[in-house]
């Protein structure tokens, strides 16, 4: 094969895989077929064995030899059979028809598999005749109830397997002789294709060696069959472009001169541009200048001869420099990798003091130590910074100046809020007493009027005051771990009242979660959006509950039914004074503080608030906490009968409001007790039910603290100075209204309760 040319390998190539598979699926068939003859001749004979069989068993019984000669003759014509014959049980033949080649067996040891004769053109099949059963359903008196029992006889039918034999051999030779005429036809075929093959190939073959020997006109002829028509074309294509190459390369080495001329006057220009530009650039080496452009030469104002004659390019910069330059120098030459752009100052020839900003990079020179230099008078940009830093000092001061006066007005907001709490206060109390006294409908009306309008300078001075204290950073945040439950419950008692007067339900869902902040803060944050949600709720409800936001979050959503916020107006609601539904700015519909109290709240604690609304179906308020693990659950204590008059410690300066604001609690039941100074309210702490202390008193009220394990509820009146220590159950803000206060007491009756029961 090694000899083969391509035409022979081709057609070895064509047929050797066609002739492999036709043998294989020949002898394949071929084996198929065989097998189904021989399967087909065995069951033939089996079945006609079981089928005489059945079919003697009368004549066998009866011994009717006519009956049985005539099977034997029947089936002794059937294709293939050369014998039948039926003997009795011992072997003994009662009818033979044709000439057996095998012995006949004896019925009880019939095989069950057919024998094959010496010749092995012969096959016997036997099968017993079985009695059939005989039951008698009356037999006669005395007769014994027995059938026919063992075998009548046996069937033996011979067949030959001459015919299959014949088969086979048809089958064979029609087979082969199909398979040596598609091969005949298959190598007639391959030899036609394969000149349409081989041909192109051989005249590949001749260019290719062509334009190995430099012949770059030689050319593929293209065959007509076309069978490797994208070969000879690629051929054709790449000696014509070897030829075009050939051609290129010689011109291309006459044109290689011209660019780089052209290249050598591009940077040419480039270097007069930059020196244009006032770009300075130098060539150092061995600490000798030996380039400069023009820009050097005028920024520095030295002719290019005295640069070239400077011992060391170290001249050129400030004396106070040359220490940290050199080093630098040294350090490049050395091969660190610096910065490659830095600041400097430089004298010039008259002795002025300026600066450039310069950059620096190793280029290869004859000595090796070469380095360029670009530099740029950065003077005018370092003074036009200083001026700009002066002026920026300036603005910060006048910054700091309007700042101080912000918290110098917000001070004074909060001392002018502070000293009107007290005559509202007085004036809450005075409404109050008018409220309970016998009036006619007109007095009604002013004091219903009176009351209104108090409300609504309460709750102006309220949020005043509490702007002011924000921008004053007078929050100093007691964070510590709360249940959301009490918080919640609290802050719904409160507000009750006003929506129940609306016809609306405040509802709070049940939580057992823990959150890590400071209660009294979050209380007013979600207090606020509790009244906003009142306020601008007309229909249904609203619905405070806690939802978990990851692992390590709670979220406090507050839902309403209300009128809901357009989109537009979203981004707008935390702003001072901003209402979308109160153009005519109604003081009863509030004073648009109270979100922009919320939001200055939440960045103290670092508590985000977000909102979603539907216009028409209603808004979500939410604030996100971060949250606390629950403390282990404490026995609950005995149920007790709420005390009906629990004894209450007022610690509070001697004013009229708070005289007042005693006597309301006697006229409720209640047990008072009040003093002036903390140190008198020490020894009186342990025996009360509750302790109501004024918020500018109660740093002075740390050392009455139990300290026994016993708990005694704490109601703060106003801001506290500071926590003291002391857990406060609630906190009421000046002035005090009478059915807050009220609805405080309510809710801190089970505390007291509990405590009077321990």
């Amino acid at each position: 094969m090694k000899n083969w040319g391509i035409e022979a390998r081709v057609l070895f190539v064509a047929l050797v895989p066609g002739v492999v598979v036709a043998f294989t699926l020949v002898a394949y068939f071929l084996a198929i077929r065989y097998g189904d003859a021989e399967q087909e001749l065995a069951s033939r004979g089996q079945a006609l064995a079981r089928q005489l069989a059945q079919a003697a068993e009368y004549g066998a019984f009866s011994g009717n030899v006519v009956e049985l000669r005539r099977l034997a003759l029947l089936a002794s014509r059937e294709p293939d059979v050369s014998a039948v014959a039926f003997a009795d049980r011992d072997g003994t033949p009662w009818v033979i028809a044709g000439s057996p080649q095998l012995a006949i067996a004896p019925s009880p040891v019939a095989a069950a598999k057919p024998r094959t004769g010496a010749d092995g053109m012969t096959l016997a099949f036997e099968a017993r005749i079985e009695p059939a059963p005989v039951s008698f359903e009356d037999p006669p008196p005395g007769a014994a109830e027995a059938g026919p029992t063992g075998a009548l006889g046996s069937v033996h039918v011979e067949m030959s397997r001459r015919q299959v034999e014949a088969r086979r051999w048809e089958i064979l030779g029609v087979t082969a002789a199909l398979v040596l005429s598609l091969l005949v036809a298959a190598g007639f075929l391959a030899r036609r294709l394969g000149r349409d093959v081989t041909a192109p190939l051989r005249e590949l073959e001749r260019v290719v060696s062509s334009i190995g020997l430099g012949q770059m006109d030689a050319r593929v002829a293209p065959h007509r069959a076309g069978t490797l028509r994208v070969l000879e074309d690629g051929i054709n294509a790449m000696a014509a472009s070897l030829a075009a190459a050939r051609q290129r390369s010689e011109s291309a080495l006459a044109d290689s001169e011209a660019a780089l001329r052209r290249q050598n006057e591009f940077a040419d220009a480039l270097l007069k541009a930059q020196s244009d530009a006032g770009i300075a650039t130098i060539v150092v080496e061995d600490g000798r200048i030996v380039y400069s452009n023009p820009a050097m030469r005028l920024l520095s104002g030295y002719s290019e001869r005295e640069l070239a004659q400077m011992p060391s390019f170290i001249q050129l910069v400030h004396p106070e420099a040359h220490e940290d330059m050199l080093e630098n120098y040294q350090r490049r030459l050395a091969g660190e990798s610096l910065d490659n752009r830095y600041e400097i100052p430089y004298v010039n020839r008259q002795g002025d003091l300026r600066h450039a900003e310069v950059s620096i990079a190793r280029i290869p020179t004859e000595g090796g130590n070469g380095m360029l230099v670009v530099a740029f008078d950065s003077t005018k940009r370092k003074r036009d910074a200083e001026r700009l830093a002066r002026a920026h000092a300036e603005l910060q001061d006048q910054k700091d100046a309007a700042e101080r006066a912000s918290q110098a007005k917000s001070r004074f907001l909060a001392a002018a809020s502070h000293d009107l709490r007290q005559p509202l206060h007085a004036l809450s109390l005075f409404v109050s007493e008018l409220e309970s006294a016998h009036q006619s409908a007109a007095q009604r009306r002013l004091v219903s009027g009176i009351a209104t309008a108090a409300d609504s300078m309460h709750e102006m001075l309220a949020a005043l005051l509490d702007i002011s204290r924000i921008d004053l950073a007078g929050l100093n945040p007691q964070i510590q771990a709360c249940p959301l439950q009490p918080l919640l419950e609290r802050i719904a008692v409160s507000h009750a009242g006003a929506a129940r007067d609306k016809g609306l339900r405040v509802s709070v869902a049940r939580t057992t979660a823990w959150a890590r902040t400071d209660p009294r803060l979050l209380e007013r944050i979600v207090a606020n959006l509790l009244a906003n949600a009142v306020r601008y709720t007309d229909r249904g409800g609203v619905l405070m509950g806690v939802r978990r936001e990851g692992a390590e979050h709670l979220r406090i959503e507050v839902w309403d039914t209300g009128i809901g916020i357009e989109p537009e107006h979203v981004a707008l609601v935390f702003q001072e004074f901003y209402q979308v539904a109160n153009p005519e700015r109604d003081a009863r519909k509030g004073l648009g503080l109270g979100l922009s109290i919320v939001e200055r709240l939440s960045q103290a604690l670092d508590h985000p608030v977000r909102v979603r609304s539907a216009p028409g179906r209603g808004t979500v308020f939410s604030v996100t906490v971060p949250r606390a693990p629950s403390p282990a659950t404490a026995p609950a204590p005995a149920e007790a009968e709420a005390a009906a008059h629990p004894g209450i410690l007022v610690v509070a300066p001697r004013e009229e409001a708070m005289a007042r604001l005693c006597g309301k609690m006697m006229e409720w039941g209640c047990q008072v007790t009040a003093v002036a100074e903390p140190s008198e309210a020490t020894h009186l702490v342990p025996a009360s039910d509750l302790v109501v202390c004024d918020g500018t008193l109660l740093a002075a009220l740390a050392g009455a603290v139990p300290t026994d394990g016993r708990t005694v509820p704490l109601l703060v009146v106003g801001d506290p100075d500071a926590a003291a220590g002391w857990p406060a159950a609630a906190q009421i803000a000046k002035p005090v209204r009478p059915a807050k206060l009220r609805a405080l007491l309510q809710h801190l009756l089970p505390q007291i309760t509990a405590n009077s029961a321990g």
